[in-house]
Order: structure tokens, then C-alpha cells, then sequence
């Protein structure tokens, strides 16, 4: 079985408290079971390399072919400006893929 990332954007790449972030990710699964293959799904949002808070943490069944999803956050009026990452992430029968976005809070 394949798990390939095609495709993954974040915007808007600065913001400010209080705003929203949109990602999106684009992945292919191939040479899955008839019945298809559960796949992981799991999102983090981090600074200086801790994680602050988990966006995201889903499994799914899933079949052959390319999948998308979106999610959006708003980033709280607490946080402390500065460069954020977002990681995307998907898991399925020991193998991983991972997207890494960052952005500027202001």
C-alpha cells in the first residue's frame, strides 16, 4: 500500500489574534484493501519546537484514491506573536507522511 501527500497549503501566512488559518491536505492513498485502510489523521500546532495544542486526531476508513481535507482555527487572542508551525500528518499500516507550514502571528 501507498501514502503519498500531493498537495498541502496554509493561509494566510501572517495574522493577526483573533483571525482564522485554513489548511488543506491532499493525499493519495493506493493499493489499499477492497474494504479499504484506516488512516490517521492528526494535526498539531507548535512553537519553538513544543507543541502547544492538538488541532486535529481523527481515524478514518478510506479507499483507493486521493482524499482532501480542510481545517480551519482560529488563532486565540492569548497567543504571543511569533513564528508558529502547523503539522500535518497522516499514518496508515507503519508508514507516515508529514506537511509542515509555518506562520507569523503578529
Amino acid at each position: 500500500m501507498k501514502l503519498d501527500i500531493q498537495r498541502s497549503t496554509l493561509a494566510p501566512t501572517v495574522v493577526y489574534k483573533g483571525e482564522k488559518i485554513t489548511v488543506t491536505l491532499q493525499y493519495l492513498v493506493d493499493g489499499a484493501p477492497e474494504k479499504g485502510v484506516t488512516i490517521r489523521e492528526k494535526s498539531t500546532l507548535s512553537k519553538g519546537g513544543k507543541v502547544l495544542t492538538v488541532l486535529k486526531d481523527e481515524t478514518n476508513l478510506k479507499e483507493n484514491g486521493t482524499w482532501e481535507n480542510t481545517l480551519s482555527f482560529a488563532v486565540p487572542r492569548s497567543a504571543q506573536a511569533g513564528s508558529y508551525v502547523v503539522s500535518l500528518q497522516i499514518s496508515a499500516q507503519g508508514q507516515s507522511q508529514t506537511a509542515r507550514h509555518t506562520f507569523t502571528l503578529r
